[in-house]
């Protein structure tokens, strides 16, 4: 019995990686470090980004990479990914929502009020500061799960990788995969996925809700 639901950001509800990707390109050609292509790149969303730096170039000076990045995804224009914000409203009258994430807070929201996101439909929103651990290690459910007072068997985590994956199951929480993000069903059923909790996009996840109840 599913009795709330936290959400990852990037690639899950937010249209991230099309437009972090040129940046992080971007930075890397001013910083004189060779180029990643777009699938090393997108692979890695989220993890930390220092080690996400680090899976990249063993070299790299990581604070001065991340004040450039930072700095320039601060201007960007974000989107939703397509339905999402509908969804969202529609899950809202049924369910505590939550959005938990590795980046930090204050980006967050600056890019989910790009994107015209009502945060109003969430419960929380958890960036980076709400917990010292990280996915895909399952404690960093722990504040979100104290907020909502549900047992994890009764919580849906909705996300696009394999950390995302890996954090909600050794949590004990059920997870559903939307292909949205780099990885694709195959990916997921490898990883040992139930094709059932593979959907295209969250904008189905209403239906699969339904099938689920």
């Amino acid at each position: 019995m599913i009795s709330a639901i936290i959400f990852d950001s990037d690639d899950t509800i937010l249209d991230f990686s099309r437009v972090a990707c040129p940046v992080i390109q971007d930075v890397a050609g001013r910083m004189n470090l060779r180029v990643p292509e777009d699938d090393e790149i997108n692979k890695l969303w989220g993890m930390p980004l220092g080690l996400f730096l680090q899976k990249l170039w063993d070299d790299v000076n990581v604070s001065e990479f991340k004040k450039l990045y930072y700095s320039l995804i601060e201007k960007q224009e974000f989107f939703e990914i397509k339905g999402s914000k509908e969804t969202l409203h529609v899950l809202s009258r049924r369910y505590p929502l939550g959005v938990l994430t590795t980046k930090p807070e204050y980006l967050m929201y600056d890019n989910f009020k790009s994107a015209g996101f009502d945060l109003n439909v969430f419960k929380f929103l958890h960036g980076a500061e709400h917990s010292p651990h990280r996915k895909p290690d399952p404690k960093v459910f722990d504040n979100s799960l104290a907020i909502l007072n549900i047992l994890p068997e009764n919580v849906l985590y909705v996300g696009d990788s394999m950390f995302d994956l890996e954090a909600a199951l050794d949590a004990g929480i059920n997870f559903v995969a939307v292909e949205t993000g780099f990885y694709k069903k195959k990916d997921f059923i490898r990883k040992g996925l139930e094709p059932e909790n593979i959907i295209e996009s969250v904008k189905h996840l209403p239906l699969w809700l339904d099938k689920m109840t």
